[in-house]
């Protein structure tokens, strides 16, 4: 009976992360920004691009 609550457990641990997982977006995505307005150096080591919906 304890190891099928176990594997039970085990089953559900598992099928949790993969959902969060999967929910995860890629982490790095390359953008052309050239062109739009922006603020700080032109060489930044990081850049980040804000997408707004105004209804």
């Amino acid at each position: 009976m304890r190891q099928l609550v176990a594997a039970i457990i085990s089953a559900i641990i598992l099928t949790a992360g993969l959902c969060l997982a999967a929910d995860q977006p890629e982490a790095v995505k390359n953008l052309d920004i050239s062109g739009l307005p922006f603020l700080g150096p032109e060489n930044a080591p990081v850049t980040i691009v804000v997408f707004t919906d105004y209804l």
